[in-house]
């Protein structure tokens, strides 16, 4: 790990510790964990994170054409390269919905129809986490949309193995199919154009280090708010047969 990257993530820390002790989250993660909130839960992830992903191609495809008029080629570039793994993460995403879902509908009621997972109303968070990088790619500072990305794909890396531990755990092999998108996040951070990108630009740019660290802070503080919509959404699906026998 380079010291300009070290540098950045030692900032990011207490976001990150942030979301990290995120109460809900934590419930999740924990041992004693119900499966059918569990279930519900990574439902509701999966198919509202379509929804927050589903622009992200046509931002970084923007911030790159912004970056390039400003003189800075080479990351614009860079930025085309990490569009084609944020289509990708996408593509996983709509796949793990459905995954998740038919093996919902094979457990639990009620039956979940895969185009109303994918077509939900858009939450708060999500409007004002799309709004927050609309912003950035239309400011003067494209380039920190890099941060953004960046810890998004971080955090899902980062949480993929005992994810998927916990998953399995709790709801067996068969969930394996609607975990692609963190698999594919944690290989993506080893050997994906993402982390890359971020290294160089850290390293090339350190005047930019307050506010790459500024935007990766705002980014987790608005993916919190995403990841408690999530929460509820999952308790309203997890309660609904209890609901209908009181």
């Amino acid at each position: 790990m380079t010291s300009a990257l070290q540098a950045y993530e030692a900032a990011l820390e207490p976001a990150r510790r942030r979301l990290e002790q995120h109460e809900e989250l934590r419930r999740l993660m924990a041992p004693g964990a119900d499966p059918g909130l569990f279930h519900a839960f990574s439902i509701q992830w999966a198919s509202l994170s379509v929804q927050l992903h589903e622009p992200l191609e046509q931002f970084l495809a923007a911030a790159s054409r912004r970056c390039a008029e400003l003189g800075d080629m080479k990351l614009g570039l860079s930025l085309l390269h990490v569009s084609i793994e944020a289509i990708e993460l996408y593509a996983r995403l709509a796949d793990d919905t459905r995954a998740l879902a038919q093996l919902w509908n094979g457990r639990r009621l009620p039956h979940l129809d895969l185009t109303s997972l994918l077509t939900q109303p858009i939450t708060q968070a999500i409007r004002r986490s799309l709004e927050h990088q609309r912003e950035i790619v239309l400011g003067p500072e494209p380039w920190a949309v890099l941060a953004a990305v960046f810890e998004i794909h971080e955090f899902l890396a980062s949480n993929a193995d005992r994810t998927t531990e916990q998953a399995t755990r709790l709801l067996g092999e068969e969930v394996l199919p609607g975990l692609r998108s963190l698999r594919l996040a944690a290989r993506m951070r080893g050997n994906g154009s993402l982390h890359r990108t971020m290294v160089e630009y850290l390293t090339a740019h350190p005047e930019h280090h307050a506010t790459l660290v500024a935007t990766g802070t705002r980014t987790l503080d608005l993916y919190t708010e995403f990841l408690a919509e999530c929460c509820v959404a999952a308790f309203n699906l997890s309660s609904w047969q209890a609901r209908q026998h009181a």
